[in-house]
């Protein structure tokens, strides 16, 4: 029974570095420079970029969150409309990282983005593009 709870915890301390929790994201926008604010809002005007800023952290802070394949889905409405992937290494916790799209590229709407880490989504945002 104490060698079972061992490999339990074992196991969920592993899996902890495995796949990182959500800790806070948000739709922000940025102007030109999509690191320079981190100011988080739902109406993005049309000349800035709309940018999903998404940070994960994981219990042992002193081990490294590992190689994870990132996507992220852009919907208006319920059609997709833009993916993009990318593999990150996953450095200290908490660790952020950021896609960004120019508003001008949606136009005028009401949009959504999903945030999958190695296929489990872990962030959802929704915003409108607005004209001014």
């Amino acid at each position: 029974m104490i060698r079972m709870l061992m490999v339990a915890t074992l196991l969920a301390a592993l899996g902890g570095c495995a796949s990182p929790s959500l800790r806070y994201s948000g739709a922000v926008a940025a102007g030109e420079d999509p690191h320079a604010h981190e100011v988080p809002t739902r109406r993005i005007p049309l000349k800035d970029r709309v940018v999903i800023v998404t940070h994960v952290a994981w219990p042992e802070a002193d081990r490294k969150g590992g190689s994870h394949a990132v996507r992220w889905n852009w919907y208006e409405g319920e059609t997709l409309i833009a993916e993009r992937a990318k593999t990150l290494d996953f450095a200290d916790t908490p660790y952020r990282f950021v896609r960004s799209l120019a508003a001008s590229d949606l136009g005028i709407g009401h949009y959504r983005v999903e945030v999958l880490v190695d296929g489990r989504r872990v962030d959802e945002q929704t915003f409108d593009v607005v004209a001014y």
